[in-house]
C-alpha cells in the first residue's frame, strides 16, 4: 500500500528539513478522479459516509493490472474537508482489519 505523497519542507524541532508528507486533496480533484476511474470500470465501495464530503471509499480495479484506490475523508473544519488517497494492488493484513470494522460499521 502506498500513500501518496510528496516532498515538502517543513518546520521541526527548530529546524527546516525535507520531508515525505501525504498530499491532501481537494474534492473537487477527488470527484473527477473518481469520476473517470468509473468511466473506465473501477467498482466504488463506499466504508464510511462522509460529514461534508464523500467519506471513505474504496474504488476496486477491473483488473490485476490497475491499482485499486483508498480514499479518505480529512477533516479540515465545519465547511469543508480534503482527502487522502493511497493505492494498492493487494491489501495489507492492517488495511484489510480496518475494511472489515468499516463494513461492520456501515451495516
Amino acid at each position: 500500500m502506498c500513500m501518496i505523497r510528496s516532498k515538502q519542507l517543513v518546520f521541526e524541532n527548530g529546524t527546516t528539513k525535507w520531508k515525505m508528507v501525504p498530499i491532501r486533496f481537494p474534492g473537487d480533484a477527488v470527484r473527477k478522479f473518481t469520476d473517470e476511474c468509473m468511466e473506465i470500470g473501477y467498482d466504488l465501495e463506499v466504508l464510511a459516509e462522509g460529514g461534508v464530503g464523500y467519506g471513505t471509499y474504496i474504488l476496486w480495479a477491473p483488473t490485476e493490472q490497475y491499482n485499486n484506490f483508498m480514499i479518505r475523508e480529512v477533516y479540515e473544519n465545519e465547511w469543508s474537508s480534503c482527502y487522502l488517497v493511497e493505492q494498492f494492488r493487494k491489501m495489507s493484513k492492517a488495511l484489510e482489519k480496518e475494511v472489515v470494522a468499516l463494513r461492520a460499521a456501515m451495516c
